[in-house]
């Protein structure tokens, strides 16, 4: 019993260390990289008149494609295409 205790013992000391430790890794990694935000979502989808897209609740209209690769570039946004 007691060597069971040693050995639980042992566990959560390694796993608190390498906890401490990969968060400082982390932290610093973060800190040299700089945080990138996580990527943004539109959907966009074909119409009559030409592409309609939602992003934040509201609806963005194009005539092209292009103009909606060119807004998402812009905006950094990834778009999702439904039924094109």
């Amino acid at each position: 019993m007691r060597l069971i205790h040693g050995f639980d013992l042992i566990q959560k000391t390694i796993k608190n260390a390498l906890h401490d430790v990969a968060a400082e890794i982390s932290s610093e990694y973060k800190s040299l990289a700089g945080e990138q935000p996580a990527a943004e979502w539109a959907l966009v989808y074909r119409t009559a008149t030409g592409f309609c897209c939602v992003y934040h609740d509201r609806s963005v209209e194009f005539k092209e494609m292009l103009d909606v690769q060119i807004w998402a570039e812009e905006n950094e946004v990834q778009t999702y295409y439904v039924g094109l």
